[in-house]
């Protein structure tokens, strides 16, 4: 018999392995997304970038609300929580990058 705690505690632990599951998928939508437009499209680096990280985000809000979490909360409500955590993470990861190749010797 499983206890509220063990339940939780197994409960939890799905989500996580969900959650690197849609992790995964995110990556592989948006490499498919940016390799499809740029390499075989032809289209603009910039634009294929960011139509992949556009198809990445609406992939992850998606299976996490559905799949990860069963939400049932106000979808526009939680659509704008989303998209500021993902602009702020993507900051970052902007600023790192531009950090590290403009004063480290990393890009030559």
């Amino acid at each position: 018999m499983m206890t509220n705690s063990s339940t939780h505690h197994h409960n939890t632990a799905g989500q996580f392995v969900k959650y690197i599951i849609v992790g995964g998928m995110n990556t592989l939508v948006t490499l498919a997304v940016i390799f499809m437009l740029k390499s075989i499209l032809g289209a603009n680096p910039y634009i294929s970038n960011a139509a992949g990280y556009a198809a990445g985000l609406v992939n992850s809000f998606l299976w996490n609300r559905t799949w990860v979490f069963h939400s049932a909360g106000k979808r526009v409500e939680e659509a704008t929580r989303f998209i500021i955590g993902f602009i702020v993470c993507y900051l970052l990861q902007l600023t790192t990058v531009w950090l590290l190749s403009t004063h480290t010797h990393l890009n030559e």
